[in-house]
């Protein structure tokens, strides 16, 4: 019930606000002219925010005056008029503050790696005062058992900060800090590399001109497979994009010559593509494969990427008989698909099944 009623004054408030705000301008606006012939002018705007509650229509005022309205303009009496209208917001919670939005701050973890290198140095030192790492991480709330178990480490102040990164802090919070052990040497020689820190919008923007120049790399946004091949070995992949990219499995796989866009170095495009746009990576074994030094670049690339898990990212396919003993050494532990020993449909079924499998 109370809460209706509040909800209909501050209606009651923005009509009355409307009603004025036009009055309250032309009525600054003959201030204005005033002021220049030396003349005073009335005050007919008024704030919001002394208003308080107003009567609504039919209330009974009281005799005491608080409440009485003034007879031009129907405000209380008592609010003293203003040249300032400011309008209430929607949405504003009742009886609280609205706050104005926080200032941005640069995060720690974007300070640079030398400011980064520069704090362990300074803060690693054991100093005779005792304003070193453990006093700050004292500050930081760390416990005495903390603090034993950093000192116990090879680099206690790169911990410390790696903690601080995970944890999003500011680096005004670390100033603060830093301040509050006396160490303002720390903070001076800092200063250069926090000047260079971006902020966090401004990372952002990087990292979505980054992601927006590689989608420009390639024609698709992603792929099911890239496909690694020698260009010996064309027909055999012509027949394999056939079949996972029709209608009944609709799987999309990269090819350099088809799907790489003219910008920028192709060796950048294919590290980008293999590494960012392309869930699987496919590798056609023959003996072509070893006079390819494409295909040798690209396979060197996904098996560099992701060491611990060739097997499930990485799927060789060989297609020659000869070439089954001479499988190289960064390939050969890995479980190829035999296109050769198989029925050639159930081949096609096991590898569309491979590449949509953990995706």
């Amino acid at each position: 019930m109370e809460q209706t009623k509040a909800k209909h004054r501050c209606k009651r408030i923005k009509v009355v606000v409307k009603k004025f705000f036009t009055r309250g301008r032309q009525s600054d606006e003959k201030r204005s002219k005033s002021k220049v012939s030396g003349e005073a002018g009335p005050t007919v705007g008024f704030s919001v925010l002394d208003i308080g509650v107003l009567p609504e229509r039919g209330d009974d005022v009281s005799s005491d005056g608080d409440t009485m309205l003034n007879s031009s303009n129907g405000l209380p009496s008592d609010i003293p008029l203003s040249g300032t209208v400011a309008l209430p917001l929607d949405g504003d919670h009742e009886g609280g503050d609205v706050s104005p939005p926080a200032s941005e701050e640069k995060l720690l973890k974007d300070l640079c790696t030398q400011g980064h290198e520069k704090l362990i140095i300074l803060l690693r030192p054991a100093c005779a005062l005792g304003n070193d790492y453990r006093l700050l991480a004292a500050k930081m709330g760390y416990t005495n058992e903390e603090i034993k178990y950093l000192e116990s480490l090879r680099e206690p102040v790169k911990e410390l900060m790696t903690r601080y990164d995970k944890e999003g802090r500011t680096i005004a919070e670390l100033l603060s800090l830093l301040q509050q052990i006396d160490r303002p040497d720390v903070v001076q020689d800092l200063q250069p590399y926090i000047d260079s820190t971006p902020f966090p919008r401004e990372v952002k923007e990087r990292e979505q001109r980054t992601n927006n120049n590689v989608v420009q790399r390639t024609v698709r946004k992603s792929y099911h497979a890239f496909v690694c091949f020698a260009e010996e070995d064309k027909a055999f992949v012509d027949n394999l994009v056939k079949k996972m990219e029709n209608k009944n499995r609709n799987l999309h796989l990269c090819l350099p010559v088809r799907d790489f866009l003219p910008v920028g170095s192709h060796l950048e495009t294919t590290a980008l593509a293999i590494e960012q746009r392309c869930k699987k990576f496919i590798v056609i074994l023959s003996k072509n494969y070893d006079s390819s030094q494409g295909a040798i670049y690209q396979a060197q690339i996904a098996t560099s990427l992701a060491p611990g898990a060739k097997e499930k990212r990485i799927i060789p396919v060989l297609i020659d008989e000869e070439y089954r003993c001479s499988i190289p050494r960064t390939l050969s532990h890995i479980t190829y698909l035999d296109y050769l020993r198989q029925d050639e449909k159930h081949f096609w079924n096991l590898l569309c099944d491979t590449l949509t499998r953990n995706i």
